[in-house]
């Protein structure tokens, strides 16, 4: 999870342990692209608006060209429809802020469901 604002990437992390998911968070998309270089990761939920360097579309973008099994999960207080959202991964998720556990729960659940039905 990629999120500029350390409150949030506390709380998502609390989130995450109710919804018994492994969860990493970073603060910059940076930090998000050495992740995706070392690890295998799955589910990519990152904030729109990030402080510096790539947005969280960009960053989507960019880890989704090198890594065809990602999903994607955006998320922000404004709505999607405010941002430029073509040539995203297929399925990628949008996630309302404030989420609770519940709708991040739901969101995890749809891009693991949206993984596995590119895996047949």
């Amino acid at each position: 999870m990629v999120d500029d604002e350390e409150l949030i990437r506390r709380m998502a992390m609390g989130m995450a342990r109710r919804i018994h998911v492994d969860l990493v968070t970073v603060a910059t998309a940076a930090e998000a692209i050495d992740v995706a270089r070392s690890s295998d990761i799955d589910i990519l939920i990152a904030d729109v608006l990030l402080g510096e360097g790539l947005d969280g579309i960009d960053l989507a973008r960019q880890i989704g060209a090198t890594n065809p099994r990602l999903s994607v999960i955006l998320m922000s207080g404004y709505n999607p429809s405010h941002f430029e959202l073509a040539g995203l991964p297929e399925g990628t998720q949008f996630l309302m802020k404030p989420f609770n556990s519940e709708s991040l729960a739901r969101a995890i659940a749809a891009a693991r469901q949206h993984a596995a039905s590119k895996e047949r």
